[in-house]
């Protein structure tokens, strides 16, 4: 007769292999291939966006040296270069429709962990208060990481056990292997060479491309708690000295035009009640140019490194004296008449 001890051991070793034989196929794509880079460090080809905001803090968290400056923003922060800064070690720390309570905690986190911060630039725009961090733990493309070390572990597990839908499967493969992701721990950013080769060769099929038609909308009113999280950001900052800057992001005519005008007015009011703030949105020679972007919502390198010389040595375009203003709480009013009297004069034939 077998002892119970034994049966219970076997019982439960045939059901770890059964377990384990069945979930080979899910642990291959979802460790091997590693769609949202969860277990790796090499980011020189991946074919879709790895989870920035998770692999970025687990890299800086583990790295405290490296920088003491950061861009925070969504993913249009990612065209703005950290090494146009001159005043501190930056690294941009953008990742997908990131909002002002992620960038807090963020910070609150590198805080607590050791880090001595100098600089902090936070890149905003509707997508500011148009949406929240609610369920970012169901996201797997936008998870943040964690603060404890049990739920750092429950964070693997589940990506390792998430079972991808047969259409996520079928468009991770559909999709080229790229480069674009190499400098990830360099500069934090995403630098796509060839689509930038691609439109200086083709400026005029870039420019008419019907892309530029669809806008990309948001569709709450989440003011008042990005206010909110504005100000706990500026107190945090003030308390642990480090300069904090707010920059507007010029936002594609398509898009700006299509969103709620009348929030993203009251949002800039609001803003400035908090602290001055860089402004490059509204209707300008920019924002109207298809050239300086990729599509309705991501602009160039070219426009980030126009914004990078103006924050920091007040140096404009030539071409384009009006890209860059600084809004005060004195000025926000004549700032905001400013920007409806441009779109009034697009309206006109």
């Amino acid at each position: 007769m077998k002892k119970p001890i034994y049966t219970f051991f076997r019982s439960t070793f045939l059901v770890v292999l059964l377990v384990f034989i069945g979930y080979s196929p899910v642990f291959y794509f979802n460790i091997y291939e590693d769609p949202f880079g969860i277990f790796t460090s090499n980011f020189s080809a991946k074919r879709i966006e790895p989870n920035n905001h998770f692999i970025k803090m687990r890299y800086l968290l583990s790295n405290k040296t490296d920088f003491n400056s950061f861009i925070f923003g969504n993913s249009r922060a990612n065209n703005v270069d950290p090494k146009k800064f001159s005043n501190g070690k930056y690294f941009n720390m953008y990742y997908s429709l990131g909002v002002p309570k992620e960038h807090m905690d963020d910070i609150n986190l590198l805080l607590k962990d050791g880090y001595e911060i100098k600089n902090v630039i936070v890149f905003l725009d509707y997508g500011s208060y148009t949406m929240t961090d609610t369920n970012r733990t169901k996201d797997m493309l936008r998870r943040p990481y964690p603060i404890e070390s049990l739920d750092i572990f429950k964070t693997y597990i589940d990506y390792a056990f998430q079972i991808p839908s047969q259409e996520f499967y079928e468009s991770y493969y559909k999709n080229p292997v790229v480069p674009i992701y190499t400098n990830m721990f360099v500069s934090g950013r995403a630098e796509n060479a060839a689509v930038e080769a691609f439109i200086e060769a083709n400026k005029e099929k870039h420019i008419s491309d019907v892309k530029f038609t669809w806008p990309y909308l948001g569709y709450q009113n989440n003011i008042s708690g990005a206010i909110q999280n504005l100000k706990d950001l500026k107190q945090l900052c003030y308390k642990n000295q480090i300069n904090l800057i707010f920059v507007m992001n010029p936002t594609h005519k398509t898009t700006y035009l299509a969103n709620n005008q009348e929030l993203y007015f009251d949002f800039m009011k609001q803003l400035a009640t908090i602290s001055d703030y860089y402004d490059f949105s509204g209707i300008n020679k920019i924002t109207t140019n298809n050239y300086f972007y990729y599509e309705a919502s991501h602009y160039r390198p070219i426009v980030g490194n126009a914004m990078a010389d103006f924050i920091q040595y007040n140096r404009r375009i030539d071409s384009i004296p009006d890209f860059g203003f600084v809004v005060t709480n004195q000025n926000v009013g004549e700032r905001i008449l400013f920007h409806k009297q441009q779109i009034e004069k697009l309206a006109k034939p």
